[in-house]
């Protein structure tokens, strides 16, 4: 129980407005140069008791109260207080080291700016160890998948020349030529650099020419893309760049090896 700072009626311990003449009854603790409040006497009771403020610290009711020693306060107030009068807290030992918590009140938007700033150093951290290994493992999966889809790429060639008078696709626009002779129209694409992007293609193999040559076992009808790059980009394996020959069979080369030839030595079979 305590008393109204204005009219001096008995307010309840939970209270920081006077019911009677509306005057503002709140507590406020000064310490250490900051100021705490509202409270409400039963709270300031709590304080004292879990040692968080003395009864040397200043205190003031209402919001235009004098500054006063809270033990004073709670002297005046323990005397016309018809309940129970606080028991006074023991000071402690000059030489014991003060290790009181401050008592301060968190705002809602004070713990959510925590929670997103937490949120956000946790999803970077973790997106610097992920992304590095989930590029790495991407370009593993496509230099393993290379061999396969230069074969399928080279079958798919072979089809499309026996339907188009023994012919390569054109310059620029083989994909789509070999499209549908695929099982997956984006097999002639890959990720070994990082990046997607189609396969190297042998130019001067377009154009309607036969495709019949003398030296299918060295002639280079695709490859990996930066094996032809000069200089030489770094091969997305140990062995090499994957070449495809024109007799179908797919062999790597290391950088500065030589790979084979990219002119075919006729440029036109005998006529039927």
């Amino acid at each position: 129980m305590t008393n109204c700072p204005n009219c001096k009626a008995t307010l309840s311990e939970n209270t920081q407005t006077c019911p009677h003449c509306a005057a503002d009854a709140s507590w406020w603790l000064a310490r250490e140069g900051e100021v705490f409040g509202p409270f409400d006497f039963a709270t300031v009771r709590f304080v004292l008791a879990d040692d968080r403020a003395t009864l040397q610290d200043l205190a003031m009711i209402g919001r235009e109260g004098q500054w006063q020693p809270l033990g004073e306060l709670i002297g005046e107030e323990g005397s016309a207080a018809t309940g129970p009068t606080i028991a006074p807290v023991a000071s402690r030992a000059p030489d014991e080291p003060k290790t009181e918590p401050r008592y301060r009140n968190w705002s809602a938007t004070g713990w959510l700016v925590y929670v997103v700033l937490f949120v956000l150093v946790c999803a970077g951290a973790a997106g610097a160890i992920i992304w590095p290994i989930h590029a790495r493992v991407s370009r593993e999966n496509a230099a393993q998948a290379a061999e396969s889809n230069l074969r399928q790429i080279g079958l798919a060639l072979q089809l499309y020349a026996h339907e188009h008078g023994g012919r390569f696709p054109l310059q620029g626009k083989w994909d789509e030529a070999i499209a549908h002779y695929l099982p997956d129209p984006q097999v002639h694409r890959t990720r070994v650099r990082g990046k997607e992007e189609s396969y190297w293609y042998n130019d001067a193999l377009a154009g309607g020419e036969p495709v019949q040559w003398n030296n299918k076992a060295r002639l280079v009808v695709a490859a990996e893309p930066g094996a032809l790059d000069e200089p030489q980009a770094s091969p997305p394996r140990a062995e090499g760049f994957l070449y495809l020959y024109a007799d179908g069979e797919v062999r790597a080369h290391p950088p500065g090896e030589a790979f084979g030839e990219v002119q075919p030595s006729t440029a036109r079979s005998p006529q039927q």
